[in-house]
């Protein structure tokens, strides 16, 4: 007998609704049937479709999310992730990149002789307030002297190599060689160089940066070519770029025997260089040139070519090493085929020779180097005081007197850079101090592992020098650290300063200092100052250099 719910079809294969049919019960045909059943299909439709609406827009809302995610962990318009800036360098191994003396890229040294690295972060509540910086100009070709004698000793090596059978592959080049070297004028290289220094001082202190900057060079061409693109790196424009529509700094300074002036000192009478180096290179030198005329197929007496006796010597040796480095810089990087001529440890005696030069020449093994130095020390006081200057030795008083030439806090930027060449940067560093060593370096050698001066970390080509004044909350021993690049932080008015050459603290070893100067490269402003008790008292000026006659030698700038 029919029941009145009609037949249960729990299985129907003829049935055109798309909802499981296992299990469903069938309703009866009639009129109120047909209602409730469209009903149900309506109102699953419609759920159906918000189902699918709500699942769509949690898919996109997730892939956005994911993209965002994607541009923050890149960096890109990430308003707590510094730029990374990094210079160029050269395409050489670190053991000849690194041995080049002053002819090599600044790259990020870790630490100075046999001191600890120090980290740069900064205490927890300190903050730099102050920046002073003092760059070395971009790389260069060589000084007219110095590029008249590479070409002679080049000449000859050409001349050698044409006349006899070269024994050695690696001196095949050397016949039918050629570079063009011109004269004192930035490379590209050091253009670039110069450029991302401006870029790096920015994006290492971007609080201060975002205030501008005061920047001196003087009127050499190299320098103030430095200068401008520097300026154009800080403030962040382009580096395409001509030459000629760039901006001059705050000031180029006149260079000259009767100029005062702290950034290329020629107002020193005192005669003081005797080539000290030669010594080491009388040493080092013979064995490498008996080496290469060897190799070069010569025999033991030489030859003569035209009247002209044909044998390398020493003075040859460490003039051909150096093209290694100019003609890396003009060729952008790429390396020259000289960096493979000789061994690992001719590079090594090979930095050491500018070693000896840099340390008896103007820096700590000069008695006058001191005496030149001074006065850009007491322009660093005049700053970090925000005192007038103390005029003694080179200061040009017309200049350091006039706030428009040389401001100082609180009525000035807060970064200030100056633009110098190796030597004047070298007695600069002997006037502060550091890096002084306990063992003068020995002009015979050997070298010693491990030395505190070490010229391709003091001076390279672009290479910094940094003074930042911070101010701290408390006495910053074994406190928590913060980044560098962090926002500034509240802190109280305990000053201090701080030495980083070449992305390296420098370890200030005095006695003022204490503890802290030695392990954290920190040292209390007051105390700082007693450290320079030497330069506020005039450097010895009156002894050093008021007799003699130093005269306007272009050379006495750089070595070469």
């Amino acid at each position: 007998m029919p029941n009145d719910l009609g037949d249960v079809d729990l299985v129907s294969d003829d049935h055109d609704d798309t909802r499981p049919l296992l299990g469903r019960r069938r309703f009866p045909t009639s009129s109120k049937a047909d209602g409730i059943d469209t009903w149900w299909k309506n109102t699953l439709h419609t759920n159906w479709w918000r189902l699918k609406v709500i699942i769509m827009s949690t898919l996109v809302a997730l892939l956005l999310q994911l993209l965002w995610l994607c541009v923050l962990s890149s960096g890109l318009n990430h308003p707590n992730e510094p730029e990374e800036i990094t210079l160029p360098s050269y395409n050489l191994p670190d053991n000849v990149a690194h041995k080049l003396g002053m002819y090599g890229p600044r790259y990020p040294v870790e630490n100075f002789g046999t001191y600890p690295s120090i980290p740069r972060n900064l205490p927890a509540d300190c903050s730099i307030t102050l920046v002073n910086s003092l760059h070395r100009h971009g790389a260069r070709h060589p000084t007219p002297k110095y590029k008249g004698l590479i070409l002679q000793s080049l000449e000859k090596a050409k001349l050698i190599a044409s006349r006899h059978p070269v024994k050695d592959p690696k001196l095949e080049f050397v016949k039918t060689y050629n570079v063009e070297l011109d004269a004192n004028f930035l490379v590209p290289f050091g253009q670039k160089q110069s450029y991302l220094s401006g870029r790096l001082i920015a994006a290492t202190y971007p609080d201060l940066a975002a205030g501008g900057a005061f920047i001196r060079g003087t009127t050499k061409d190299r320098v103030a070519e430095s200068s401008r693109w520097f300026k154009q790196g800080l403030e962040d424009k382009p580096f395409s770029v001509r030459k000629a529509d760039l901006v001059d700094p705050n000031l180029l300074i006149a260079v000259g025997p009767d100029m005062n002036n702290t950034l290329s000192v020629k107002s020193c009478k005192a005669t003081k260089y005797e080539g000290t180096e030669k010594k080491w290179l009388s040493v080092y030198g013979p064995p490498i040139a008996e080496r290469l005329n060897k190799a070069f197929g010569l025999p033991s007496e030489g030859s003569e070519h035209e009247g002209r006796f044909l044998k390398l010597d020493e003075t040859d040796v460490v003039l051909l090493m150096s093209l290694c480095g100019f003609e890396t810089a003009l060729k952008n990087g790429v390396k020259s085929p000289w960096c493979d001529v000789f061994t690992e440890e001719e590079w090594e005696a090979n930095e050491y020779f500018y070693d000896v030069m840099k340390y008896y020449r103007d820096g700590p093994g000069s008695l006058v180097s001191r005496s030149e130095g001074s006065g850009w020390v007491n322009e660093l006081v005049s700053r970090l005081t925000g005192q007038p200057v103390r005029y003694a030795g080179p200061i040009n008083t017309t200049l350091d007197s006039n706030p428009e030439t040389f401001p100082i806090p609180p009525k000035s930027p807060r970064i200030f850079s100056d633009f110098s060449s190796d030597d004047n940067i070298v007695r600069i560093i002997s006037a502060l101090g550091i890096l002084r060593g306990e063992k003068r370096l020995d002009p015979f050698g050997p070298p010693r592992k491990n030395r505190l001066w070490t010229t391709s970390k003091i001076v390279p080509f672009a290479g910094t020098l940094v003074v930042e004044k911070l101010s701290c909350g408390q006495h910053p021993h074994s406190i928590p650290t913060r980044d560098l690049r962090s926002p500034e932080v509240n802190t109280g008015n305990h000053d201090y300063v701080r030495l980083i050459l070449n992305d390296a603290v420098v370890p200030l070893d005095w006695k003022e200092c204490g503890d802290l100067g030695r392990r954290n490269g920190l040292c209390e402003l007051n105390a700082f100052l007693k450290t320079q008790k030497y330069s506020l008292d005039g450097g010895s000026w009156e002894r050093w250099c008021s007799g003699g006659d130093n005269g306007d030698d272009d050379e006495g700038d750089e070595s070469f």
